[in-house]
């Protein structure tokens, strides 16, 4: 987000109004902001058991431990925000969010691996995108600086999915590889043996990778899954079937115009062309990292 704005101007944080202006409702929400375009942050700056939320129509995920990828409806919600518990933050269905585990210290988690966290949409689908340059250079003139950048889209059909990552700016710099791909609102039941790479059979580790019917929530994990350095285009498919039975709704939302997403005992663990230093330094901060 950082790299953006520096590219092209613009915001990081910004208010809701400004990512939904035609809804009045996020013109009186003074306390949610916005992280780019698909991360909200409801803040709880008071002693308090429960945070009265508002989303714009959209879909929306939360990414709290309590109730990670747990969709919460649109409109006026309440979280439980008791002590021992996170701070609502989600991330909007339609985008497409790189990470990286945060470590103790900025270089540190520059070396950890990505992983891909996909927010689907009414329609299936995401996109997003990732600058990535050395970290440590103070860009003179961004014309010439070395930096990567990358396009990322998903969809989904029927018979399976496909996440397209093409390359927009390559640079002879070394970028760690995506090892984790992670889904919220999957409709289907994934075949992780048919994964492929660019038609090659993907190092998708079937002991890792893992569906979570009642969340509706997909996990496909290996060690270098998609190589990012030197790459022009990255094609990663795989099949899927519909459930045998019906997904149930995830028990931990209940969303009305009073209603609260209660807690659950899951564990896990932010379009973004975030700046990943910052990025992570904000998740850390907000709550501690785990993977369902």
């Amino acid at each position: 987000l950082h790299f953006e704005a520096a590219l092209n101007g613009g915001t990081v944080l910004r208010p809701l109004f400004f990512e939904f202006p035609s809804d009045t409702n996020t013109l009186d929400t003074s306390y949610q902001f916005m992280w780019g375009a698909a991360i909200m942050v409801a803040p709880v700056v008071e002693k308090t058991s429960s945070m009265p939320t508002y989303l714009p129509s959209a879909k929306w995920y939360s990414l709290r431990s309590e109730d990670y990828g747990v969709e919460v409806a649109a409109g006026k919600t309440v979280f439980s925000t008791r002590v021992n518990e996170g701070i609502p933050v989600l991330v909007r269905g339609g985008y497409c969010v790189p990470r990286q585990v945060p470590n103790e210290t900025a270089a540190a988690s520059r070396k950890s691996a990505f992983d891909l966290l996909i927010a689907l949409n009414i329609e299936g689908s995401a996109s997003g995108q990732l600058y990535w340059d050395d970290g440590e250079r103070i860009p003179q003139n961004l014309a010439s600086h070395p930096f990567y950048n990358f396009k990322f889209s998903f969809s989904a059909t029927n018979d399976g999915c496909t996440l397209r990552i093409v390359t927009i700016k390559q640079a002879e710099l070394w970028i760690p590889s995506m090892d984790v791909i992670e889904i919220f609102g999957y409709e289907f039941e994934p075949d992780f043996t048919t994964a492929k790479l660019n038609g090659e059979s993907a190092k998708v580790d079937l002991k890792k990778s893992r569906w979570n019917q009642e969340r509706k929530l997909v996990h496909i994990e290996g060690p270098g899954l998609i190589g990012l350095q030197r790459r022009l285009l990255a094609t990663f498919t795989w099949e899927h079937k519909r459930p045998s039975t019906t997904s149930s709704a995830a028990p931990s939302t209940s969303t009305t115009s009073t209603s609260t997403v209660a807690t659950t005992s899951t564990t896990s663990g932010f379009d973004l062309t975030l700046d990943l230093p910052t990025f992570g330094l904000l998740n850390s901060q907000l709550q501690k990292y785990k993977m369902t």
